[in-house]
């Protein structure tokens, strides 16, 4: 029993470690590729002269709203990845305290385990304001496209 504890808590630490780095590095790069290019076709409208802001200025609207949604996304994924840190922690601690007694709790298990579930509830929203921020690129890009003589 003391040697499954002590696989658990090492599984469990490998798998915050792991979920936390490719957290982080993949939405600094998503975070980072939404902003430079809705910015940058926002800032590029802003500047072109043979374009009137008028004629394009609902592509100009989808960009900027592709830098929020973008903005938001990751807000709310750091936001989830906070909210399951404390599960994970205490998880941890249950899994310590076996491989000191040796003692498993299946009810106290159970209930980890849908703490840990119930906490990347609405997660999905974090992801969903990013394709949306990616679509908003595709909306601007679609409208400048119609609009530009």
């Amino acid at each position: 029993m003391i040697e499954v504890a002590r696989l658990e808590l090492q599984a469990l630490a490998e798998f915050r470690q792991i979920t936390l780095e490719q957290h982080t590095s993949g939405y600094k790069w998503l975070t980072a590729s939404l902003l430079a290019v809705n910015g940058g076709a926002a800032a590029a409208l802003l500047s072109a002269d043979k374009i009137r802001l008028t004629d394009v200025r609902w592509a100009f609207v989808a960009f900027v709203f592709g830098i929020l949604l973008s903005l938001a996304s990751a807000r709310l994924n750091q936001s989830f990845a906070m909210k399951a840190l404390p599960s994970l922690q205490e998880m941890s601690g249950y899994w310590a305290s076996v491989m000191v007694t040796g003692a498993r709790d299946d009810a106290r298990e159970k209930a980890l385990n849908g703490k840990a579930k119930s906490s990347m509830r609405g997660a999905w929203l974090g992801q969903a304001a990013g394709w949306a921020s990616a679509l908003s690129f595709v909306v601007g890009v679609v409208l400048v496209g119609l609009n530009v003589r």
